[in-house]
Order: C-alpha cells, then structure tokens, then sequence
C-alpha cells in the first residue's frame, strides 16, 4: 500500500509541476503563497506548524517568495522579532494564474474515485494519521 501512496503522490507532484513550471513557481512555493494570500499576516513559524514542515524549510521558500516580489514581511507590531507575511498583488496574480492552470486538473483528481471509494479513502487516511499519537 504504501508503494502505492508514494506512486500516487510522486504522479501528483510532478503533474503539479509541470502546469506551473512556466511560472517558475515549485509546489511548495505555489503551496504556501495560497497560505500566505488566504491568510494574510501569518507569520512562517505559524505556516511551519499547520503544514507540518520545519521552520528552515518555511524560512528558505518564504525566502524565494519575497525576492520573487510576491510577499513582503511586516514586523509585528507587539512582537518585533515575529514577521507577518502578506501578499502584493503580483502574488495575488500569481497565485490566481496558478489556480487557473490547475483547477481543470484539480477537477479531475476530485472526480477520480466514486462518492463510497472517496468517503472510504478518506476513513482509511484518518485512521492512518492517528496511528501511534
């Protein structure tokens, strides 16, 4: 099974990547600027935790983001030392073109399975996420 869930996930990655590869935007990058537009003042070590990466990660495309001109850091105003991320409309665009690219493919993969192959793949992985907590 698991085999399989790498297959699946690996396919998903790379057809990500190539409906954004012209804007030279990764995954993870086009991944946490949606965060970052649909959340505006989060800071990186809040985008670390709800996605489960580290914060080195978080810090190095939160990084690229803002020397692309899609981001901009604002200091806290109580926090000095806690950057609050917001979008400039040169990231709004980007993310909607990337949300243009993908939607007839997101559309797609949420057709795949039936309304019983769905509801039981998604039991399965919520039990597997709360496996050894």
């Amino acid at each position: 099974m698991d085999d399989w869930l790498r297959r699946a996930a690996a396919a998903q990655r790379a057809a990500m990547e190539r409906r954004l590869a012209d804007l030279e935007v990764t995954p993870a990058q086009f991944s946490l600027l949606c965060l970052i537009v649909e959340q505006p003042g989060v800071s990186a070590a809040e985008l670390a935790r709800r996605e489960r990466l580290t914060p080195p990660t978080v810090s190095v495309t939160v990084a690229n983001l803002e020397k692309r001109g899609w981001i901009r850091r604002v200091p806290d105003p109580e926090h000095a030392r806690i950057q609050r991320l917001t979008a400039t409309p040169s990231g709004c665009d980007s993310m909607d073109e990337g949300v243009r690219r993908t939607a007839d493919w997101r559309r797609r993969l949420a057709a795949t399975p039936t309304k019983g192959e769905s509801d039981a793949v998604a039991a399965w992985l919520k039990r597997v996420a709360q496996i050894d907590i």
